[in-house]
């Protein structure tokens, strides 16, 4: 079998640019530095991509539970709190994700434009005595409990994407 020196040539180039060279005989690895190892090479896995910007602060809350604030008629202020603070999250990492993916968004992500009742929290007074008001409270808050677990999925997605 005649090689083309052109073949050589670029044979030799691609065995001398390597760091190492291995044996097929044998699991012996020797490196350039003359030094020779019978261990198995090491993996390395390729670098990942930096998550965006947005998913720092949202990350805290991510895959969470939502807090539940209402026990009947009843209110936990703390976790009414933690609930707020977490919509707050939601919508400012979603607000970002929609401005740098809206072109290329699918049907599963936009949800993501679904409207969260933010402004309806920001104002909600802990002293309501309306049931009237409660009730709209809790129809609220099962809206956006449901809101926020898909919502949370697609920007976990679409982070791990980025």
């Amino acid at each position: 079998m005649r090689f083309s020196a052109s073949f050589i040539v670029s044979l030799t180039l691609v065995a001398l640019s390597s760091k190492t060279l291995a044996h097929p005989a044998r699991g012996h690895i020797r490196r350039d530095d003359g030094s020779s190892s019978d261990s198995e090479p090491e993996v390395v896995d390729p670098p990942s991509k930096p998550k965006p910007a947005w998913w720092e602060s949202y990350s805290l809350y991510a895959g969470k539970a939502v807090p539940e604030p209402f026990n009947g008629n009843n209110i936990d202020f703390q976790k009414l709190d933690e609930f707020r603070k977490r919509l707050e999250a939601i919508d400012r990492a979603r607000s970002h994700a929609l401005q740098t993916a809206r072109n290329r968004m699918t049907s599963k992500e936009n949800i993501l434009a679904r409207p969260l009742h933010l402004e309806y929290w920001r104002k909600f007074k802990h002293t309501e005595e309306s049931p009237h008001a409660f009730n709209l409270a809790g129809i609220y808050y099962q809206q956006d409990q449901s809101w926020i677990f898909e919502m949370d999925q697609v920007l976990e997605y679409l982070a791990h994407r980025a």
